[in-house]
């Protein structure tokens, strides 16, 4: 439930919403549109810029550890987003035949407000709210329609189409299948809400679950190695809610539960430290640990957010509707795209393309010496070779299956020399442990360039039944992580 446009472009009317940005707007929601849209649809005059460092104040709160910028702002409300191949940033109006902007992240301009920003672009498309990126090189939306295809590159609508219609809103790829589910055109407002997933290549679709008493699903977002899928829920309860996939590579998930919050959740996604964030459209962020189910402040202070989306940089990009704090305090009702850095998982088609090889040690808790290997494609389903050896205190691991493979270019790290696009793989797989199959491993390794003694290393080894047998992080006492393009 987002914007609609207040010119002669009106859609048909049927809900009504409020907002309160320091006054009261009154807003209506689309029947024949993705989200809604507040506002009118303005030609933006646009400061060329350079965001410069990471800096912002979105959010007048955020988790220690990680920083905010503003991208950019527009006068239109800001939907969903995905990423041209150079890793600029798309977001869409957030209706039917929505246009998409882009904002060149390479861009320089003088300052606005004290707030280097980037240049935007509006190129005329045929995107919903919902969109992501897919390996296949294209991107998704969710529209009224169905599943709309769009060239990643240029933004234009490539006229294909996918699937039954959906709500316009949740997309994602799936990392197991290579589908692309969605929220179903029914899940909005009717008590009934089918995920549906559909093949890219051959068009098939079918439902993945369907859910009741479900009111209104929002973001939907897969566990890094695909086995959950994670809804924001936002009627008639304000929810995480988890989809167990029934079996690995099915096409079909069950209900598993719900996860309370105390605000209105409308994007998701994952960190590689396994926490869950929602953007919430009180101007919060949330931080969700599944397993206890905590849930925890990550970020507050900020505009109404809406979708978010992982780029391959690992920052998360979040869009705030009719808000905009600049860095000198100054606020307006113009939209503003924040990312916030780093070490959140893109999805599958987002991610860096490569390899990484090397090896070395690292000490745990104990001073015991743990002492890796590795050679691992960026891609869980390449043919490339995929072997990870781990060594402690007499036990050995080996690497059957590889099930994640995420690269992405952290904040603050260089691989450099040789160069790289990407400096930190975030991996997870299944092995044998001293022979016997059926043990899982996940592991972090970077690569902060030569000689390798900024390289780092996390690894975590467990046994069938889930317990921890091994975890140990800290930097490379001896040994190298190479990262290759």
């Amino acid at each position: 439930m987002k914007k609609n446009s207040l010119s002669n472009r009106k859609r048909n009317l049927c809900v009504s919403l409020f907002l309160t940005f320091g006054i009261l707007l009154a807003l209506t929601v689309a029947a024949n549109a993705d989200h809604g849209t507040v506002g009118t649809l303005l030609a933006l005059t646009v400061a060329k810029a350079d965001h410069g460092t990471a800096a912002g104040k979105s959010f007048t709160v955020l988790e220690p550890g990680f920083t905010q910028e503003i991208i950019g702002v527009t006068s239109h409300f800001m939907g969903g987003v995905a990423f041209a191949p150079d890793g600029d940033p798309w977001v869409n109006d957030c209706t039917s035949g929505s246009e998409l902007h882009r904002f060149d992240l390479q861009g320089v301009a003088p300052e606005v407000f004290g707030t280097k920003l980037h240049p935007e672009s509006i190129v005329p498309s045929n995107a919903g709210c919902g969109m992501t990126n897919h390996p296949d090189g294209f991107i998704y939306s969710n529209t009224l329609l169905g599943v709309v295809q769009i060239d990643a590159a240029t933004g234009s609508p490539t006229g294909a189409i996918l699937g039954p219609a959906g709500n316009g809103l949740g997309i994602a790829p799936d990392p197991q299948t290579g589908d692309l589910v969605y929220v179903g055109n029914n899940c909005r407002f009717s008590g009934v809400c089918d995920i549906i997933t559909v093949d890219p290549d051959t068009g098939t679709s079918s439902i993945f679950a369907t859910l009741t008493g479900f009111i209104f699903v929002d973001g939907i977002y897969f566990d890094p190695d695909g086995s959950r899928l994670f809804m924001a829920k936002r009627s008639p309860t304000f929810n995480v809610t988890i989809i167990d996939r029934t079996a690995p590579g099915a096409r079909t998930g069950v209900f598993n539960r719900d996860i309370p919050l105390a605000s209105e959740p409308d994007g998701i996604a994952f960190h590689q430290e396994g926490f869950v964030v929602t953007a919430n459209t009180d101007g919060t962020m949330s931080k969700i640990i599944p397993g206890p189910d905590t849930v925890s402040l990550f970020a507050s202070g900020g505009g109404r957010n809406d979708l978010t989306q992982v780029g391959s940089d690992g920052c998360l990009y979040v869009t705030q509707d009719l808000f905009t704090r600049y860095d000198d305090n100054t606020q307006t009702f113009d939209s503003s795209m924040v990312r916030i850095c780093s070490g959140f998982l893109p999805p599958p088609g987002a991610r860096k393309a490569g390899h990484i090889t090397g090896g070395g040690s690292v000490f745990d808790t104990n001073g015991e010496r743990v002492t890796h290997g590795f050679q691992l494609d960026c891609n869980a389903s390449s043919n490339s070779p995929a072997n990870l050896q781990v060594n402690w205190n007499g036990n050995t691991f080996h690497l059957e299956a590889l099930t994640l493979a995420a690269c992405t270019d952290s904040a603050g790290i260089s691989p450099n020399p040789p160069s790289a696009e990407f400096d930190t793989y975030v991996g997870a797989g299944t092995g044998r442990l001293n022979g016997v199959s059926g043990y899982k491993v996940e592991w972090r390794f970077t690569d902060a360039g030569q000689p390798g003694t900024n390289d780092s290393a996390r690894i975590v080894i467990r046994d069938p039944a889930n317990a921890v047998l091994l975890s140990v992080s800290g930097s490379l006492n001896r040994g190298n992580h190479q990262a290759h393009d």
